[in-house]
């Protein structure tokens, strides 16, 4: 995912929300009316794998999804992560769920 995200900067379909570490895409299989998927521009393929230098860009993607469901006013969302065995893509990513 972050070798492709960094390479097409600007070009990633879906995207909605970007910063410097993270970018969040709506999900192409939504289970809300609100569902956006949060990807670190690092490459990390589930939670056993982080490393101490990883850190900045999960906590760019925690700031990032916190700035976007504020502005969205939700209240009543899911915050979730799943393990590699559930995952549609083998990159630890974070989803925000609204329904």
């Amino acid at each position: 995912m972050s070798v492709g995200v960094n390479l097409t900067a600007g070009l990633v379909p879906r995207a909605v929300a970007e910063s410097e570490k993270c970018i969040g895409i709506q999900h192409w299989k939504p289970e809300g009316r609100y569902h956006v998927a949060f990807f670190p521009k690092r490459d990390v393929r589930n939670i056993m794998e982080l490393q101490q230098e990883d850190m900045p860009y999960l906590l760019d993607c925690l700031a990032l999804a916190r700035e976007h469901v504020g502005a969205a006013g939700f209240k009543n969302y899911r915050f979730i992560s799943n393990g590699p065995a559930l995952q549609h893509l083998t990159y630890f990513h974070f989803h925000v769920v609204a329904k």
